[in-house]
Formats: C-alpha cells, structure tokens, sequence
C-alpha cells in the first residue's frame, strides 16, 4: 500500500484498472472452477452412493445365509467401476464379511463400520452405507474410490484460468493506457503548478482551465486559492502565536494540576494498601494460629487467599471430649467476601457455645443468615464433629466440594455425598449428619472449590479426579497432616504455574494417627 500512494496518477490509474479486471477475472475463474469441483464431487458422491445401495441390497442374501463366497463374488463386479479401489461387507455385529481391493493394492486396511457417512480425503471418497432388509439392520457397505481423476480435471480448469486471465489483463493494460490521459494530464499540470508555487512562494501563478468538469473546478478553486493565501497568511501567524502562548498555560496548568492528582492518588493507594492489610489481618486473626494437639490425631489447616482478603474460612472447636472441624466458603471474593465471613466468624461461636448436634447447629445457621445476608450472598459450610474417645464422626455439608475419606485398611479414597443447600439460600433447608467410625491411618479431607477449579494456561481445571489421587498419594506415603496441605497446595500451584490464583484455597485435614 506504501508503494502505491508512491505512484504517479497516471500509474495508480493504469494500476487500478489491471487490478479491477484481475479481480474480476479471478473471482469468475475461481466460481467456476470451485462450482465445476463441487459439482463433479457431487456427480462422483452420487454415482457412488448409487454402487453403495446396489451392491448392499445384493448382499443382503449373503449376509442372512452368511455366504462370504456370494458376497464376494457380487463385490468383485465394482471391478467395472474402475474409479473404486476398495469395498467391504460388515456383518451385523460390524466384523469384515467380505472384502474387494483393486489389483495392486490388496494391503489395504479396512476401517471399522461407522453410521452412514462420507469423508472426503486428499485423494479419495469414502462411504459408508447401512444395508437393511425389512427395516432390519443387517449389516453395513464401504467403499472407496480413487479421485486422481478429479485432481487432474482441476489442474485442467486452473491453467485454462490462467491462460484467460494473462489475455484479459493484457487487454486491460493497453486499454488503461489509452484513456487514462484524459484523467491524469490535468491533474499533473495542477501538480506542477503546485510544486513550483510551493518551492518559489509565486502566489501570482496561475492554472489554465482546460475543461468544465470537476478537474475545471477544481483549478478554479486552486487560483482562487492562490488570491487567499497571502492574506490568511498573516491571520495564521498571528492566530498561531496566540495559541502557543495559551497552550504554554494551559500546558503549565495541567501539569501543576497532575502533580496534585498524583500525589492524592499515592496517598489514597497507601491508605487502602494499610486498611486492606488491616483486613486482612483481621481475617486471618479469626482462623486458627496453629492446630489443636489431640492425642490419637493429627491436624492441619490452611488458608491461602487469593487477594489480600478472601472469603474462605476454617476454625476448630473443642469442649466436653469432642473436636469439631469446619471449613466455610463465602460467595464473592476480596472485600465483597471478608465482611460476611467475619459476621459468620462470630455467629457460628456463638452456636458452638449453644450446643446441640450438627443438624441444629445447621439449621440454627441457616435461619440466621437467610435474614442477615443479602439475596446475593449465601455461604458453603462443612463441619466434622469428632468424638475422641471413640473416634466416630459426625459430618454435615452444605454445598462444599464433598469431602475426601482415606481408609488405611483398604489404601482407597471415596467422596462422603453429602448433598445439601448452602446457608442462606432457604431457611427452611434441611441438613443431615453422616457416622463415619474412624481407624488408625484413616484421614478425613475438606477442601475449598478454589483447590478443585484451579485453572492452567490451556483453561484446564485441577478437578476432582486429580484432586483425590494426590490426596490419596499423600496418604499412602505416610505423610502427616500438615505435610499432606502443603503437597496439595504445591501441586495445585506447579499445575496453574503462571496463571493468576482464582479463588481462595484452604484446605483442613483430620488424621487418626494413633499416637
């Protein structure tokens, strides 16, 4: 494009004319070529479906009385159609019944049978047709035919395009040449004129008019022009050294005014940098420090947010022989997530110290919250409740990723399917407890979705399935609590590497350890 605003007019003329009948041509030579291929795939498509249908309906005997001999002898008549180099007969159950290659290519591979269909390749048509008799599928056609024919048949058309297209362009050149004149003479006089006013600063010049049509116009224009610029000449001077001075103030202004605008907007950044911190030290405040020391157990949590504040949320509870676990996920994420999980921070102690079992702890939660929280805002809640002396548990679940149960005995690891609303979506969701009877090695999982939707570059997610594997692992090596999250965590980090953390990840394990 550089190279052609390079051109005289004369030769953009010449050259848009050679492009508008190459254009043409082309685009007619294309259509006919590309409709004469489509009409002759076709012309070849149905011929071969016609063979398809024939010789299936021939074979239907063979294949209900299962005489190969028949079917390939009524095979080997496509011998006649010398454009197909392979066909086969599948029985009912798909297996090869009966099989017909050209000579010469008897290594053929036949595929397996398929739904009726055709595929075109570089050089050949295959298709596939269901033989029925009676409305009963009895087996299946393939065939295979050779299109080098075709290919050849295109290579003709395109070099006839191309002979037509070298006649017309070379007709449209000596045609451009001829008339282009009456366009580009005026216009380079007007051009030269032009240069020679500009070089001399000769206002006094003047361009002859040699016709009435726009070209005339427009040297009409062009003296008068002439006659206008002197006296605007010194408008602009002194219009110009107006505007310099007033965009040197102004200028000056808005440079004194970002200045300000800038040193507002460090401040306000480190002001919201210091509350976001404070938040964020207020919320992991509410979690626990350090995990509780219970003989015959092993815990860990964790909680790695994906901003500065997040919405994830695990505590335990000890009191009258028993050790509950919980794990909480707030809709939402930074801000927008921290203020509702420290209002549920506070609600769910001040539960814990009421009492009751798991369903009511729930209910009670759930009431609370449905007429607390915004219609928006709902919170998925998991909680254990371990009976140490006993090592039976109960566990509830509202809407978090099912937790995982490792079972040394077995060395295997199921989802515990608890299914239930989230809190504060109905207040009148019913929750249920599960009885989990704990042994030695056993481990009970929960985790947060952002573990399980973590994505990698390719949009990948982490998923369950990888999720309980490296769990498993983990188990099977011996690890202890606190070395299980921090596996977890390095493969769910090594997996999303160079992806920005979507959502907060926390984790709380609970091993029976026996010690």
């Amino acid at each position: 494009m550089k190279l052609f605003r390079s051109l005289s007019i004369r030769k953009k003329l010449v050259a848009i004319q050679i492009m508008t009948a190459c254009i043409v041509l082309v685009l007619a030579g294309v259509a006919f070529v590309v409709g004469d291929i489509a009409d002759s795939e076709k012309e070849m498509l149905s011929q071969l479906s016609s063979s398809a249908l024939i010789v299936g309906q021939n074979c239907v005997t063979s294949l209900m009385f299962m005489d190969e001999e028949a079917a390939t002898q009524t095979l080997s008549s496509l011998n006649l159609q010398p454009h197909i180099t392979q066909a086969a007969i599948y029985d009912e159950a798909g297996a090869v019944f009966a099989v017909y290659s050209r000579q010469g290519e008897a290594d053929f591979i036949f595929p397996s049978p398929q739904p009726a269909t055709q595929i075109f390749t570089r050089n050949h048509i295959e298709l596939f047709e269901p033989i029925v008799h009676d409305t009963r599928h009895v087996g299946t056609i393939y065939l295979r035919a050779d299109m080098t024919g075709l290919r050849e048949k295109i290579k003709d058309y395109v070099l006839d395009a191309l002979i037509v297209l070298a006649v017309g362009l070379t007709i449209s050149l000596l045609l451009s040449f001829f008339f282009q004149k009456n366009v580009s003479n005026p216009i380079l006089n007007l051009a030269a004129a032009t240069r020679s006013v500009s070089e001399t600063d000769d206002y006094s010049r003047r361009v002859q008019k040699e016709s009435d049509d726009e070209l005339g116009e427009l040297c009409d224009g062009f003296n008068k022009m002439l006659e206008q610029i002197q006296h605007r000449d010194s408008e602009l001077r002194e219009a110009r050294d107006t505007l310099e001075r007033r965009v040197e103030e102004r200028t000056r202004e808005v440079e004194e005014l970002s200045a300000q605008n800038l040193e507002q907007e460090r401040a306000l950044r480190r002001e919201m940098e210091k509350e976001l911190q404070t938040a964020h030290d207020m919320q992991m405040s509410l979690m626990p420090k350090k995990s509780p020391q219970v003989p015959g157990f092993d815990l860990a949590g964790r909680c790695n947010p994906a901003s500065d504040v997040g919405g994830d949320y695990f505590q335990y509870f000890r009191q009258n022989g028993r050790l509950s676990v919980s794990l909480a996920d707030v809709t939402g994420h930074a801000m927008e997530a921290a203020v509702p999980v420290m209002m549920f921070s506070g609600l769910l102690k001040s539960q814990m110290e009421i009492g009751g079992s798991l369903e009511e702890i729930f209910g009670r939660l759930n009431r609370s919250l449905h007429g607390t929280l915004d219609r928006r805002t709902f919170i998925c809640f998991a909680m254990g409740e371990l009976d140490i002396a006993t090592r039976t548990l109960h566990l509830s679940n509202g809407g978090c990723p099912y937790p995982y149960y490792f079972q040394a005995s077995t060395g295997e690891i199921s989802e515990l399917q608890l299914d239930a609303y989230p809190l504060a979506i109905r207040p009148d969701s019913e929750y249920r407890a599960q009885l989990i009877q704990l042994e030695q090695g056993d481990r009970i999982v929960l985790c947060s979705d952002g573990i399980i939707e973590a994505e990698n570059k390719e949009a990948e997610i982490f998923g369950f399935e990888r999720t309980a594997e490296e769990i498993q692992k983990g188990c099977i090596d011996g690890l202890s609590a606190d070395a299980l999250i921090e596996r977890l965590m390095e493969k769910v980090n090594l997996f999303s590497i160079d992806v920005p953390q979507g959502d907060d990840m926390t984790c709380v394990v609970l091993n029976v350890s026996g010690d």
